[in-house]
């Protein structure tokens, strides 16, 4: 059976990885292996109730995409670790102090943003009451609606936005607090791990965090942070502690709780979005968002043809699903329609008719666009990234800086590896104008504010109007 051998494949791929990571379970590698290892076993557990049976062609794509990341884990282990000492970094978390005034400012955008949103959603669902007739009740059911219009109904929404424009509070003041909130959030997680203190100001700055991606109804961003926070706090207990198999399994445990409780509070706030009723059946509505990508990866690998080094023939551009963000991104600065359009994800249904939602893995966006050889070369592109980032953040931390900005970014996009076998998520975020929005502020913010100086490479900029007067 084909989902038996890829169990096998991928439980192998993932045991060398432990190794090639230096018996880290956090390392890219491992965690890369993991979710699929995960996924597949959600599907060997449901195979019956959900009709599952996969083709050698899924095993080739999926095993093409571990392979890759693997080499790159492998080429660090042989040809780079053997010039280290062996041990990862180790030394004292010194705690990051920044005056309460700065949370307080920053508490005040959020509430003005806030705000602003709530009121055009009110706008935008009496909009929509005059155009088409229909009646929207409170705040929920105009977040639950809000969502479904950018999402399923984007000719509907482009009606309403030529009528109801996006207040400025929100276009300025959304991206500036998210990076400031994900400043807030090192910056406590930091300071717990140095001193096992709270401040209760940067407490409120995450809470509104939450509250402002609640009103636009979307719940990954909500996760991104969860899983953001873990990794800061994982690499930061690293650096103050030993780092033994022993603390590892103790931090991998707290983790699984911590995991276990979000996905509950992922699941509730449908509710809270006027979402419940898509829950349906629970065990569907779980498969749906662990091994089902999996089987959906497997009916579109059967429904198009592919050849090794060739996509679909119906791109346009070069790379036209996988670097999708970006030629948005760009139609949209340069006014070229042709160059904003929708990604294939049809909504696909198992064999025994069951609907199973429309996300196939990162691999279908690969394959789409160059062939099964996109699902290596693309993975391989990917686990540079992250294994040479990680190998930095624990053997090589910029000491000069208050806020280690390669661990920010990592943690911040440490939710794309783990959602490898959902989605596409690495290259949807890196090419999309939000994350470089927020790069870019994060560096600008975090600089002025705490470091008191911008820096690039070895190039430093004092900013003198800044600084604490000693």
């Amino acid at each position: 059976m084909i989902l038996i051998l890829l169990i096998a494949v991928t439980g192998g791929l993932l045991v060398l990885n432990y190794y090639l990571g230096r018996k880290d379970i956090f390392a890219p590698g491992f965690l890369f292996c993991l979710v699929f290892f995960v996924g597949e076993l959600v599907c060997l557990i449901n195979i019956s109730s959900f009709a599952i049976k996969l083709h050698a062609i899924t095993l080739l794509v999926i095993s093409l995409g571990l392979v890759g990341f693997t080499l790159i884990s492998f080429i660090r282990f042989r040809y780079m670790d053997i010039r280290d000492t062996g041990d990862y970094t180790r030394a004292d978390v010194q705690p990051v102090s920044l005056s309460n005034k700065w949370y307080l400012v920053l508490i005040f955008l959020q509430l003005a943003t806030i705000a602003g949103f709530i009121l055009y959603l009110q706008n935008l669902m009496d909009a929509y009451q005059e155009l088409y007739g229909v009646t929207v009740g409170g705040l929920t059911d105009q977040i639950s609606m809000y969502d479904t219009l950018t999402k399923f109904r984007q000719t509907q929404f482009s009606r309403l936005s030529s009528v109801v424009s996006i207040p400025y509070i929100w276009r300025i003041g959304n991206p500036v607090c998210y990076s400031c909130e994900y400043i807030t959030l090192y910056i406590l997680i930091n300071n717990w791990v140095a001193k096992h203190k709270i401040n209760l100001p940067q407490v409120c700055v995450i809470a509104l965090m939450i509250i402002r991606i609640i009103i636009n109804g979307s719940r990954s961003p909500i996760l991104r942070i969860v899983t953001a926070a873990l990794m800061i706090y994982i690499v930061l207990k690293y650096r103050s502690s030993s780092g033994d198999r022993e603390s590892q399994l103790r931090m991998a445990g707290r983790i699984a709780i911590i995991l276990v409780i979000a996905c509950a509070a992922m699941i509730a706030l449908l509710f809270s979005m006027g979402r419940g009723d898509k829950i349906g059946d629970l065990k569907t509505y779980l498969f749906i968002y662990t091994g089902a990508p999996i089987v959906n990866l497997d009916h579109f690998l059967q429904e198009y043809s592919y050849g090794f080094l060739t996509g679909n023939t119906d791109s346009i551009y070069f790379g036209m699903q996988t670097f999708r963000s970006l030629y948005n991104y760009i139609g949209k600065l340069f006014h070229n329609q042709s160059l904003q359009y929708k990604s294939v994800l049809p909504f696909m249904y198992s064999d025994n008719g069951i609907e199973i939602g429309n996300v196939f893995t990162m691999f279908q966006n690969p394959v789409y666009d160059f062939g099964f050889i996109g699902a290596f070369l693309l993975t391989v592109i990917m686990a540079v990234y992250y294994v040479m980032a990680y190998r930095r953040i624990r053997l090589n931390p910029d000491k000069s800086q208050r806020i280690d900005y390669w661990l920010l970014f990592y943690a911040y996009l440490i939710n794309d590896l783990i959602m490898s076998v959902f989605s596409c998520r690495f290259y949807e975020t890196i090419f999309d104008a939000p994350f470089l929005k927020f790069a870019v502020l994060t560096w600008l913010i975090g600089g002025l504010l705490v470091e008191h100086h911008v820096k690039i490479g070895r190039i430093v900029w004092n900013i003198p109007i800044f600084k604490k007067k000693t």
